[in-house]
C-alpha cells in the first residue's frame, strides 16, 4: 500500500547547529536528550537538544542577557572575543542555580546569541 506510506509522519526533532546556525531535521531513532550529532553543514559536534525545553530557556537567557552590564550586545561582544566565562561565567551560573540540561542550555545560548563558537 503505497499510498499509505504518504500519509506516515515521521517523528523527530528540528534542531540547529550552535556552530553555523544550520537547521536540519534529526530523526527520531537519533533524536534524544544530550545525543552527539555532528552538523552536515560545517562539520561542528554538539549535543542534540529537546527543541521545546531550548525554546523555553532561549527566554530566560535572553532576558538575563539584557541585565547584564551592557545588556545583550556586551554579552554576544563577550563571546566573539572568547572571554563569555570569564565576563558572565559568575553571573549566568547565579542566574540558573537550579539544574539545566547542559544540550538545552548550549542551543538555548546559541538562540539568543547566534551561532558562533560552542560555549559549553
Amino acid at each position: 500500500m503505497a499510498g499509505d506510506r504518504l500519509n506516515d509522519r515521521v517523528s523527530g526533532w528540528r534542531v540547529s547547529c550552535p556552530s553555523c546556525g544550520a537547521e536540519y531535521f534529526l530523526p527520531a531513532p537519533w533524536a534524544g536528550p544530550g545525543a552527539r550529532v555532528r552538523c552536515p553543514g560545517c562539520g561542528a559536534a554538539f549535543r542534540a537538544a529537546d527543541p521545546k525545553a531550548a525554546r523555553a530557556l532561549a527566554g530566560s537567557l535572553e532576558a538575563w542577557a539584557r541585565g547584564e552590564p551592557g545588556g545583550l550586545d556586551a554579552v554576544r561582544a563577550a563571546r566573539a572575543a572568547g572571554f563569555f566565562w570569564r565576563a558572565h561565567g559568575a553571573s549566568l551560573c547565579a542566574a540558573f542555580e537550579e539544574a539545566v540540561d547542559p544540550a538545552a542550555l548550549e542551543s538555548a545560548l546559541a538562540r539568543v546569541l547566534g551561532p558562533g563558537a560552542p560555549l559549553l
